[in-house]
């Protein structure tokens, strides 16, 4: 009877033990676990870092930096390059991407400002196609990401952006421009069971000479095939070129009703413009449980080889220069 005992004992610690490990398993650790709540983990508005790339901002390799550490010293905290992202509760790390290509395609570097040399600037540079996406066609990519984020449902972003002369060249672009990004953000990202994003972008929408816009949508992949959720261009304001602008970003994860995305332009005689304030999806409408954006990219410039060539035929580059980078945690745009 005693050994009956004994035994029924042992089954019934190894059943609990078994059902604590299930419960934390599916739990999981705190950065990346399965928060379904929709609503921030940590609500209150914070700094999460600033950095205009000055002293102490070192890029590497220094050719087409993948990396960017150390601390801006022109800032008095907020200001680490890693610690300021990875520490944070709701942010993992901050990378550059190219996903193929070397440096004499493409790269993003730390310079000075070319019109400011007391000034240091991130130039974005490509001046050929560097991906293949298919048989024959190409594509080029240059982005900043912040990845491994956890349950981050809003954020704000605020930096300068200047658009070289060059882009002038766009505006005689033979066709349409509908893929021209300049920020994107995940929720999920490709490869997962419900991929969503959120894309700003540059757009034409005439075929021959035209204004440049700005254009933004939510879209989900279906069987490789992006779908437009909701998409919007703003024609009242053509992009400001050689100029600096400031930009604001704004991203509330929710449904079709609670869902936003606000996006705003300073141009350089202080005239401030709401170019987008949207409401609607931000997360697969089909996903049961949104977890945030996961990953996102502020900086970016991504396009068609088609696009690239032209520039290239016409003695002209895609090339574009990022200055005093803020991002904030449920900061809301002002």
């Amino acid at each position: 009877m005693g050994l009956k005992n004994s035994s029924f004992k042992i089954i019934l610690s190894i059943i609990i033990l078994l059902v604590i490990f299930a419960f934390f398993f599916n739990t999981g650790s705190k950065k990346g676990n399965n928060n379904c709540s929709t609503e921030n983990e940590f609500l209150e508005e914070g700094l999460v870092f600033q950095s205009g790339f000055e002293g102490g901002s070192v890029g590497s390799p220094n050719n087409a930096h993948e990396k960017i550490t150390g601390i801006d010293t022109s800032f008095p905290s907020h200001n680490n390059w890693k610690k300021s992202f990875s520490e944070h509760p709701l942010f993992g790390n901050f990378n550059i991407w190219y996903e193929e290509g070397d440096a004499s395609q493409r790269y993003a570097r730390i310079i000075d400002d070319p019109f400011n040399s007391n000034n240091k600037v991130l130039h974005f540079w490509m001046n050929e196609p560097h991906i293949n996406y298919d048989v024959i066609k190409k594509k080029g990519r240059i982005q900043a990401s912040i990845v491994n984020n956890n349950n981050l449902r809003s954020f704000y972003m605020k930096q300068r952006v200047f658009l070289s002369d060059d882009f002038e060249q766009l505006e005689s672009y033979p066709k349409k421009i509908n893929w021209l990004t300049l920020q994107e953000f995940w929720n999920d990202a490709t490869g997962k069971k419900f991929p969503f994003r959120v894309t700003l972008n540059l757009r034409k929408t005439v075929s021959g000479n035209g204004n440049l816009y700005f254009g933004t949508h939510a879209q989900t992949k279906e069987k490789g095939k992006w779908n437009n959720i909701w998409d919007s261009i703003n024609k009242e304001y053509a992009v400001p070129n050689n100029q600096w602008i400031t930009i604001e970003t704004y991203l509330v994860e929710g449904n079709e009703t609670e869902g936003r995305f606000v996006f705003k332009v300073t141009d350089e005689s202080g005239n401030k413009k709401t170019i987008f304030d949207i409401t609607g999806y931000t997360y697969h409408p089909n996903d049961p449980c949104p977890d945030g954006f996961n990953r996102f990219n502020p900086m970016k410039l991504y396009t068609s080889d088609d696009l690239i060539d032209y520039m290239s035929e016409n003695d002209k580059t895609l090339q574009m220069y990022w200055d005093d980078f803020e991002i904030w945690a449920n900061k809301k745009p002002l």
